[in-house]
């Protein structure tokens, strides 16, 4: 069964109502990392939203609040990874000048 279907059936609207992945695996039947990639498949489709908040979890939204929210936190993220990786691309850029001399 697909994980928005499972989210569905077990009303996780919301992110106060997310299933964590150990119930996940118990009703799929899948493992930790198989539910990791089926959730990033779905994606693909279906919003799936996912939160730290308490024990965490997947869930459905109840409002495009949290649409919104969960953007905004996907690219401080993005921004945050870009930020991380400007000492390395510095560093491979220097190095490739310093390989033509």
């Amino acid at each position: 069964m697909k994980i928005h279907q499972i989210l569905k059936n077990y009303n996780a609207r919301g992110k106060e109502n997310a299933m964590t992945t150990e119930r996940l695996m118990e009703l799929s039947g899948l493992t930790r990392r198989e539910i990791v990639a089926q959730v990033k498949e779905e994606r693909k489709h279906h919003f799936i939203g996912s939160t730290f908040q308490r024990n965490g979890g997947n869930y459905r939204p109840a409002n495009f609040r949290e649409i919104e929210d969960y953007n905004r936190q996907r690219e401080r993220r993005i921004k945050l990874a870009a930020l991380t990786m400007r000492p390395a691309r510095w560093l491979n850029k220097r190095r490739g000048q310093e390989a033509r001399i």
